[in-house]
């Protein structure tokens, strides 16, 4: 294995000021766009207007289903930062022993 030399997790910072990473994806949170697409109604329309898409044609079979576990995805994502067990700022340094 190799030898950890430096480890620091970049997103586990201290401060009033500091906006945790997974805001973006946490709903009503953002710009009027953003915060729409998080809310149940807005999730919903996204689904629906993939699954048009993909019954015209614009969009290839499977969009819709994508589009579910993205948001699914993202909901994960923001149930790990807040609890602390995952965070995609950890940077580490390492060597291979000789």
């Amino acid at each position: 294995g190799f030898l950890v030399e430096e480890l620091e997790d970049l997103a586990d910072e201290e401060g009033d000021t500091v906006i945790p990473w997974y805001r973006p994806m946490e709903r009503r949170h953002g710009i009027l766009s953003t915060a729409l697409s998080r809310t149940p109604l807005g999730r919903k329309a996204a689904i629906a207007a993939s699954k048009l898409a993909e019954a015209l044609g614009a969009f290839p079979k499977g969009s819709a289903d994508v589009v579910r576990f993205m948001d699914r995805t993202a909901d994960a994502y923001v149930a790990g930062g807040r609890t602390g067990i995952f965070t995609p700022l950890c940077c580490f340094l390492a060597r291979k022993p000789s």
